[in-house]
């Protein structure tokens, strides 16, 4: 089975709640999982915007990969449009055609390693602080 793949960026207000916030990303969850699956999600945090959004300086910024559809794209955007916290959006289509299950394996073993790597960072940070304990 063939599918596209995504990529989605869209940014919020920066002083939403935690619960606001985890409502959007689910709701973008699920609409992507009606047709398609998530490769990748990743909070990137609060940045300075290039120029004021509604009188915004800061957004809170989020990134989904993902496999779709293009009719999934346009429900997923009508969603974002409509909710007064986001403030930007962007879909951009990385791929025109990827094989589903493959590209899933793919983004699992892209995961596993980038865990393994954020362990081993933090291993060698809390090295240097037992060395100065003892």
């Amino acid at each position: 089975m063939y599918m596209r793949e995504y990529e989605l960026v869209y940014i919020t207000k920066p002083d939403l709640e935690e619960d606001d916030v985890e409502r959007i990303a689910s709701r973008s969850v699920e609409l992507i999982q009606q047709g398609g699956h998530v490769l990748h999600r990743e909070d990137w945090g609060k940045k300075k915007l290039a120029y004021e959004i509604e009188k915004f300086s800061k957004g809170q910024y989020f990134l989904f990969s993902f496999l779709a559809q293009p009719t999934a794209i346009t429900e997923i955007e009508r969603t974002l449009r409509l909710d007064d916290s986001v403030l930007r959006y962007l879909t951009v289509k990385v791929k025109d055609r990827v094989h589903v299950e493959t590209r899933i394996e793919e983004a699992r073993q892209k995961e596993a390693m980038m865990a393994a790597r954020r362990a081993e960072e933090e291993d060698d940070e809390e090295a240097p602080r037992r060395d100065e304990e003892e």
